[in-house]
């Protein structure tokens, strides 16, 4: 009976997400696998251990990347049958840990299930570039299940309790080096030891503290390693001034009731890319509070009800890195939730142990209250399998995920943005002019609100609209009319974009190719100029200017501006095979 309720949930988890074998590659999952060289060379193995990969250091995820591809070369199939399988273990070692907490095969169990359907997991399977929250829930779940074995050592042989203890602290390097957001597990182990074990067991309080400063010494070290000897931080985004962060880091528990616990709950209207809401400093106050009192509530009512309050801390624990404390371009995601959602699945046995040991004459103990909670817990199974079965769909391609984000009420604007791009990708420009605009609309309403800010970060408020996406909406929009054969409009635009940020060298520099193509040169080298006096180590504008006096028969001075461009990017294509052509011709 054991093996079979773990297959069920191996079962259960294929079935969910079988439709999203079929899906392809989707948004940064293009570039971290699909483009991604690094992982088509076995001799590159040693170096995800040195390598800031896109702002993230995460080598275990490449690692799984580097034998996805050994097995199944670059069909995205077999990269998420991998995703599958690693959801699959991370269920079971949710019944496993559940199960020690409350020695109930079959409350586990039914908890666990919940765990493995829920749509909010769809992110982190369906998404392959989002594996890292399961290999980092996979390591932490272990952790804890060690330790948990550790402390029911008795009296054994100090080689015995060091394999335990070796063993937890692999694992918990297994997570930190799978996800950050993994640094949780040193708090959650101290604040379940200070608050839920008994004080008169000094013995296992002893170990528990013991367990908490060995992976905080992890931490730290690990922490060190990166920033010291990698010189990889923390992704981070910078907001402009000590105010802005303040809301930021005070909208936390905006974030952690509002979205947060209202998703765990009613995993309604996904959305890849939320948008950060306006709110006011009274409501910063109310929900800050709100959330006081909760934490309040669950610490004083952890003797009656133990595994609920445990299971509420948990999730509050494990999310705190994601809180913004370090802000993060995206604020708010779905895959941040991926290890917290534990701890619903602890309320929910809290719920059923609590059902189970009810007093005769309790209303808890009444044949139709029961009834009623397992009819609650069956639909809400069926009704998160269902949930999660259509929303894996969204993610089949890229165009559909970008369409369906922007069909929920909850997208941001770089949502937009991302459509619009791939409507233009697909030449399909009157839509990708609509949604640029939509971009523009919105967030030159915001301007004046340091909330508009939150989509996009700044690092100083003079510069606001040069690192907002309105430039790049209106390039969009230019390049679409361009491409339309629309020319007057296209150069109308880029000239709003310059007159919005008169230091915006890309609309310069997209300006001077439409004059290039009009064989107007010298209009497109006086652009050129501004261009390179703006942005002088951007390659791309000194090929243009090579390509200029290329036209105007200046050999010399076109071959000195494309060896310029190869010497700021030395990968750069083009302008070496104009070299190659201009040989020719002197010759």
């Amino acid at each position: 009976m054991k093996y079979l309720r773990l297959l069920i949930i191996i079962v259960v988890a294929f079935s969910v997400y079988a439709n999203t074998l079929t899906n392809d590659f989707v948004w940064d999952g293009v570039e971290q696998v699909k483009n991604n060289l690094l992982i088509r060379n076995w001799e590159n193995l040693s170096k995800i251990f040195t390598l800031d990969f896109y702002g993230m250091y995460r080598p275990l995820k490449l690692f799984t990347f580097f034998l996805d591809y050994w097995l199944w070369g670059l069909n995205p199939y077999g990269f998420h049958l991998t995703s599958i399988l690693l959801h699959a273990v991370c269920s079971i070692l949710v019944y496993l840990f559940i199960l020690l907490l409350v020695k109930d095969k079959v409350l586990s169990w039914l908890a666990a299930l919940i765990f493995v359907v829920h749509p909010i997991h769809t992110e982190s399977v369906s998404w392959i570039s989002a594996r890292d929250d399961v290999l980092m829930s996979i390591f932490y779940l272990s952790t804890l299940i060690l330790v948990f074995k550790y402390l029911k050592i008795k009296n054994s042989t100090f080689h015995y309790r060091f394999f335990f203890a070796s063993a937890a602290a692999s694992c918990y390097l297994g997570a930190l080096l799978s996800k950050e957001m993994a640094v949780s597990l040193p708090i959650l182990i101290f604040a379940g030891g200070y608050l839920y074990q008994p004080k008169n067991d000094k013995s296992k309080q002893q170990k528990i503290y013991q367990a908490a400063f060995l992976f905080s010494v992890i931490s730290a070290g690990y922490m060190i390693f990166r920033c010291l000897f990698l010189s990889i931080v923390v992704q981070a985004q910078t907001f402009a001034g000590v105010e802005n962060y303040l809301k930021i880091v005070l909208t936390g528990p905006l974030i952690f009731i509002g979205y947060y616990l209202s998703l765990l709950i009613f995993p309604l209207n996904l959305c890849l890319d939320y948008s950060f809401p306006d709110i006011s400093f009274a409501q910063i106050i109310f929900y800050n509070a709100i959330l006081i009192v909760m934490i309040y509530l669950s610490v004083k009512w952890r003797k009656k009800s133990p595994l609920i309050s445990g299971g509420f801390l948990m999730i509050v624990i494990t999310i705190v890195p994601a809180m913004n404390i370090i802000p993060k371009a995206q604020l708010i995601a779905e895959r941040y939730l991926y290890l917290p959602s534990v701890g619903l699945s602890l309320i929910i046995a809290g719920i059923f142990l609590k059902l189970r040991g009810a007093d005769k004459n309790a209303l808890l103990a009444k044949r139709s209250f029961k009834t009623v909670i397992y009819f609650i817990y069956v639909v809400m199974l069926i009704f998160y399998s269902y949930q999660t079965f259509i929303r894996n769909t969204h993610w089949r391609t890229q165009a559909i995920l970008f369409a369906e984000t922007v069909s929920s009420p909850l997208a941001s604007t770089r949502a937009h943005f991302n459509l619009a791009e791939q409507f233009q990708k697909n030449c399909v420009y009157d839509e990708a002019i609509m949604l640029y605009q939509v971009v523009i609309d919105v967030l030159t309403e915001k301007q004046a609100s340091n909330y508009g800010l939150f989509d996009f970060g700044v690092r100083d408020l003079k510069k606001i609209k040069r690192y907002s996406r309105i430039g790049d909406a209106l390039l969009g929009q230019a390049a679409c009319y361009k491409e339309k054969g629309q020319i007057n409009k296209a150069i109308a635009v880029l000239n709003k974009a310059i007159k919005l940020d008169p230091h915006y060298y890309l609309a310069y520099n997209d300006l001077g190719i439409i004059y290039y193509d009009q064989d107007k040169i010298d209009n497109a080298l006086e652009i050129f100029f501004i261009t390179k006096a703006i942005s002088p180590r951007y390659p791309s504008v000194y090929y243009n200017i090579g390509l200029c006096f290329l036209k105007k028969e200046k050999f010399n001075q076109a071959r000195r501006n494309f060896e310029k461009a190869i010497i700021l990017n030395p990968d750069y294509e083009k302008p070496k095979n104009q070299l190659r052509v201009l040989g020719r011709r002197v010759k």
